[in-house]
């Protein structure tokens, strides 16, 4: 995945200008009570509109329409759910605002339940969209902690250190720096990186994009870099961190970064717990009670009262026999 962190130079031609749109008084957000849920938990999406001028509004397409994605950007964010708007058609009133619950049961398309992550919903009513993201936690919670794998690699002539890697419920961030050739530093002409390229894996999982990039750079002329992850599932090993361009830089600066270290986990309604223990039983994260059986001194009487029901059953049995 490319990330843009300053603009680039163009020479292409602009493109035609496009009328602006005539200004609204409407304003269109989302409300959410919180970012992060536990898995298969029903995530409530509220909507909001609001008519700030002082005339009233017709409204078209509510309750909105909900497009649930993958990625943030790009021409393919690809889709996983949409939940149809509706066709009422409200007026909403001078400096009045209206509500919509739409509920989203952690479902795709077909059906099936999606997998932990970071996910991004768009709304989309009377012509405007309003944007939110969610975060839903592996069954087994969200490895927290910090480590600091002071771990350098050099490729094609250009070194990466990774400094620290923090881990929330709600996020991850990976810090790096950047070590430029001298002959850049003292040049002067390098403002930063045009492009970065770069992704993450979990234990043996498949590689994924990171959620959004940041850079800075810091008085010595080292280039710090800050990526952002979801939240990595409490019974997580092994974090990996590839970096392939740092524009006009390419290589192959691959770190493994052992989670052994870290101790706590937090489930989805916000609870802390030992790693030992929630890796031991992860019931301890279940929304659900476990089935439990009776005690023994309950279940001997009654197994015995059964008993004695069946044979005197059977005597009486053997009486009209005989």
């Amino acid at each position: 995945m490319i990330f843009c962190i300053f603009p680039v130079i163009s020479c292409a031609l602009p493109d035609p200008i496009s009328p602006v749109p005539a200004p609204t008084p409407l304003a269109f957000e989302p409300i959410m009570k919180k970012e992060v849920f536990a898995y298969g938990e029903i995530i409530p999406v509220t909507a909001e509109i609001r008519n700030t001028g002082a005339i009233p509004i017709n409204l078209t397409g509510t309750p909105p329409e909900i497009v649930i994605s993958a990625r943030k950007t790009g021409w393919n964010r690809g889709t996983i759910r949409t939940i149809p708007g509706g066709s009422e058609s409200p007026t909403l009133g001078p400096h009045a605002n209206q509500r919509w619950i739409v509920s989203w049961d952690q479902k795709d398309d077909l059906g099936m339940q999606v997998q932990p992550g970071v996910y991004y919903l768009t709304m989309n009513a009377s012509g405007m969209n309003a944007y939110a993201e969610v975060v839903i936690l592996s069954p087994d919670g969200a490895l927290t902690g910090t480590i600091s794998p002071k771990q350098n690699v050099t490729s094609q002539g250009i070194t990466t250190r990774l400094e620290s890697v923090v881990l929330h419920e709600n996020e991850g961030r990976v810090t790096a720096q950047v070590i430029l050739p001298s002959t850049s530093i003292h040049s002067g002409s390098l403002p930063g990186f045009s492009q970065i390229t770069a992704e993450y894996r979990v234990d043996n999982g498949s590689n994924m994009n990171f959620r959004d990039v940041s850079g800075k750079i810091l008085e010595n002329g080292v280039y710090e870099i800050t990526w952002q992850t979801a939240p990595i599932p409490c019974s997580a090993g092994v974090l990996n961190v590839r970096a392939t361009k740092f524009d006009p830089f390419q290589g192959d600066w691959n770190f493994t970064v052992p989670l052994d270290s870290l101790s706590q986990c937090t489930s989805g309604n916000g609870t802390t717990l030992s790693r030992e223990i929630v890796i031991g039983n992860p019931t301890h994260l279940s929304t659900s009670p476990t089935p439990k059986s009776a005690p023994l001194p309950v279940i001997i009487p009654v197994l015995a009262w059964g008993f004695a029901a069946f044979l005197g059953g059977f005597r009486e049995m053997l009486r009209g026999i005989l």
